[in-house]
């Protein structure tokens, strides 16, 4: 449930919220909807799509907004293709592989640089995931 006043808001420009956090233009117009829609199309072994579900609620939990989101999972995704072992598993090497794969693609310096601190964003959280002993 979105902040009331967000909603207002929403209904004033005419967008509408999904379930699963997308939104939507009154007029008919989808803008980047949940998770599962964003990774539709990746090979991702059942065991990461749980750690990046995971992260992606805590995202929105912590308000980032829907492209950024987005963004977070498209690296999450590449990096799950790139690498293939669980998120959970990988090592500062697989890490180093994975930024190497980013510069040697034709992408602007920016584009590099949001992608390297998208993939920051989620180690932090992995490593935090990992130091914690099972219950």
């Amino acid at each position: 449930m979105t902040h009331p006043s967000l909603e207002t808001a929403y209904r004033r420009l005419g967008i509408q919220e999904l379930p699963g956090g997308g939104i939507r233009f009154v007029k008919g117009k989808t803008v980047k909807n949940n998770a599962g829609q964003v990774l539709k199309g990746y090979d991702i072994p059942e065991y990461n799509l749980k750690t990046i579900y995971q992260f992606d609620i805590e995202q929105k939990a912590k308000g980032r907004s829907v492209t950024n989101r987005t963004h977070y999972l498209y690296v999450a995704a590449k990096l799950c293709e790139q690498i293939h072992k669980p998120l959970l598993e990988m090592t500062e090497d697989d890490l180093k592989k994975y930024v190497g794969w980013i510069n040697e693609r034709d992408l602007s310096h920016t584009t590099k640089q949001n992608y390297k601190v998208y993939l920051l964003t989620l180690f932090r959280r992995l490593l935090k995931t990992r130091d914690i002993p099972p219950q």
